[in-house]
């Protein structure tokens, strides 16, 4: 859909949006292999391919009228498949539509961030030809996509999409030579790759989770695929306990690692969510049999899941994420920490283009995963994540090309930053 054609005014209040969007699964190019995300949108069945239109003459953009902010929880159970809505971009002139409704017959949320998209990103075509695609994907829901159906997030992701388009552009091949270049070993962020977490006095502390956990509770951490109603009633109990107890909980000790840091349009932003009982059945059955082109895991149970309960917090810019990893890693302390993969220093993933740092903490005898993310990162890792790792959304090469560069660029960007000292 071309983004050049001119918004139309929109007036209705803002409507409720989808509740489950995709986590921060690594984003990266098909040789770099993923982390299992808190919430996994189901897979779509053939790629997705927009209509296309003459493009239209240049006009004036129109006055867009926002509404006040909508509180959306961006993670869900993924359980709740929607149609997809296509939009008519064309000029007046142009042809007739083969289908597809018209701006004001999408929801007021959709519509309000389709039309500044198109108001905001006219500059950067194929960046608002992607994003446009995002938003009317119902099937395939993105953290992206509900900030910008937030009246109170959409400004500051808008202005952050606008400035990642104006980055000193970096290819991919180049970015380890630049990572090593920008160097800084006084920057922590840059040095602390969580080894020493995931490996104690030659321990390995994600098999020692599962030995703890094991030791705890044998009859629930033993559990696969349910069997026996027996089995199904200690699983749902678990799944209640996690959902009312140990989510509430988790989120507010993220919030307290937030604040008296600076805070504008929605961030830093704490988002979390907890599996449901079929989730983690589902997962446990994946994992058995082979997810993700990994090697089948029979013996795979509720121990060995780190992310039954999982959390994010979403930060401006680098500075903020050195210290919320300090924070973090100062409340929960190392015997709670199991596990830490931090891509900026680890020198397994440091030349890759993605970025966040993902840790397994235990909270309250329940092992939770907490990934620490900016803005930027999440925002290129959920555009690359549709097109060009799983290619949901199917883009000519040179577009495919385009989007690539911009999360390496938005990688690069903040290695120069940080290896200055001046995140």
């Amino acid at each position: 859909v071309p983004a050049g054609s001119p918004p139309a005014a929109l007036a209705a209040p803002v409507a409720p949006a989808a509740e489950d969007v995709n986590l921060c699964e690594p984003a990266a190019p098909p040789a770099v292999e993923p982390t299992e995300a808190p919430a996994a949108a189901p897979a779509a069945s053939a790629p997705l391919v927009l209509p296309t239109w003459p493009e239209p003459a240049a006009q004036a953009p129109q006055a867009i009228s926002f509404h006040g902010g909508l509180g959306i929880d961006i993670f869900g159970d993924g359980q709740s498949p929607s149609s997809m809505a296509l939009l008519d971009s064309r000029p007046l002139d142009a042809p007739a539509a083969p289908s597809g409704p018209s701006l004001m017959d999408l929801s007021p949320a959709d519509a309000q961030a389709v039309g500044a998209v198109r108001s905001e990103l006219r500059e950067h075509p194929v960046l608002a030809k992607v994003v446009e695609a995002f938003i009317l994907d119902k099937d395939h829901p993105m953290n992206l996509v509900a900030y910008l159906k937030d009246g109170g997030t959409r400004p500051v992701v808008l202005d952050h999409l606008k400035r990642m388009a104006t980055l000193q552009e970096t290819a991919q091949e180049d970015l380890p030579a630049l990572v090593e270049r920008t160097f800084n070993p006084n920057v922590e962020l840059l040095t602390s790759s969580g080894e020493d977490l995931t490996r104690r006095d030659g321990v390995n502390r994600p098999e020692q989770l599962r030995e703890d956990l094991l030791a705890s509770d044998p009859q629930l951490f033993s559990l696969g695929q349910p069997q026996t109603d027996e089995e199904q009633g200690c699983l749902d109990a678990h799944a209640r306990r996690l959902r009312t107890e140990v989510l509430p909980s988790l989120t507010r000790e993220l919030e307290s690692l937030l604040e008296d840091l600076p805070a504008a349009g929605g961030f830093p932003a704490v988002n979390a969510r907890a599996k449901s009982a079929s989730g983690m059945a589902d997962k446990i059955s994946r994992m058995r049999a082979g997810n993700d082109g990994k090697a089948p895991r029979p013996d795979y149970c509720l121990a060995d899941m780190p992310d039954a309960v999982g959390g994010r917090i979403t930060v401006r810019n680098a500075k903020q994420l050195g210290q919320v990893m300090a924070r973090l890693e100062e409340r929960f302390g190392k015997d709670n920490i199991y596990e830490k993969d931090n891509f900026y220093a680890s020198p397994k993933k440091r030349g890759r283009p993605y970025r966040c740092i993902t840790y397994t903490v235990m909270h309250q005898g329940v092992p939770c995963e907490v990934q620490l993310t900016t803005l930027n990162a999440s925002l290129a890792a959920d555009l690359w994540h549709n097109t060009g790792y799983k290619p949901i959304h199917r883009l000519p090469e040179s577009e495919l090309g385009y989007l690539a560069n911009l999360q390496t660029s938005v990688t690069a960007d903040e290695h120069r930053t940080l290896g200055a000292g001046i995140a």
